[in-house]
């Protein structure tokens, strides 16, 4: 599987929240500082996540 884009940071707000990269048909997304209980340790990145995937929109590239 080839990669569509390179590991890049997404933003919430004004601090890193993960990164991301992208294959052919698949994203895979990381969340910064976190284990497998991201609501729990990360509530306002975990809630960016599911709101931006189930809007089908990518994560913010660039701090707002």
């Amino acid at each position: 599987t080839e990669e569509v884009w390179n590991w890049s940071p997404w933003y919430n707000h004004r601090e890193v929240g993960g990164w991301t990269t992208i294959y052919e048909g698949l994203t895979f997304v990381t969340v910064r500082g976190v284990g497998h209980q991201v609501p729990i340790f990360a509530p306002k990145r975990s809630l960016q996540l599911i709101k931006h995937f189930l809007a089908n929109k990518k994560l913010p590239s660039a701090a707002f």
